[in-house]
Formats: structure tokens, sequence, C-alpha cells
């Protein structure tokens, strides 16, 4: 919010690289500093098991970076960010539909492969 706040008053585009270092820095402390908790064992991480506390607390991370980078953005707004990341979840889940489609075609004709084999 202190980048959007100063970038409103006196552009900040050429020192944007300084906003993505200190975006890295500080997500790779978190990743750090959540791989030592998991060692040390600690309650929040073990109470509702570990891989289910990972997965919200990476789905926040993302969600954050992801607000983060839309808001610096001199081209991209919300709507747009969405729309981009919807059509991408739509072409992803079609290309996996593609591949078990395949994957399931190539089984089946082993399977009949086999089975005239057999006979």
């Amino acid at each position: 919010m202190v980048w959007i706040s100063i970038d409103f008053y006196k552009p900040l585009d050429p020192y944007i690289w300084i906003f993505y270092v200190g975006l890295g820095f500080t997500w790779a402390f978190h990743i750090g500093f959540t791989i030592q908790m998991i060692s040390m064992g600690q309650s929040d991480l073990t109470s509702q098991g570990t891989f289910f506390s990972l997965v919200v607390i990476l789905g926040i991370n993302l969600l954050l970076i992801f607000c983060s980078l839309v808001l610096v953005s001199p081209s991209l707004h919300f709507g747009k960010a969405f729309q981009l990341w919807g059509s991408h979840i739509v072409s992803c889940y079609h290309q996996v539909g593609f591949w078990i489609y395949e994957g399931l075609q190539a089984l089946a004709l082993q399977i009949e492969k086999l089975l005239q084999h057999k006979t």
C-alpha cells in the first residue's frame, strides 16, 4: 500500500525492480521460516494437519502476490487479471482432459491388443 500511495504522487516505474526484489525477498524469507517451523513441529501447522496447513499458507501467499503484482502493474487491473486467470484455468483443464482422453484411448487399445493376443 505504501508503494501505491507514493506512486500516486511521484511515478515509481523506474524503480519497480525494488518492489520485485522486496517481494521476492519477503516471500523467500517466509518460505524458509515456514520450513523451519515445520521441522520444529509448530502447533498451528500440526493441529489441522501439516499438508492442509501448507496448502492454506501457499494459497494465501499466492493470492497476496497476485494482488500485489496487479496493484503495481500500470497496464493490468483486477477485472482483466481475473479474466486472464480464468481463461488460463479453463485452458489447463481442457488440456488435462485431452491428456486423460488420449491416455484412456491408448489404454483401451492396449487392452484390445492383449485380449486379441489371448484368443
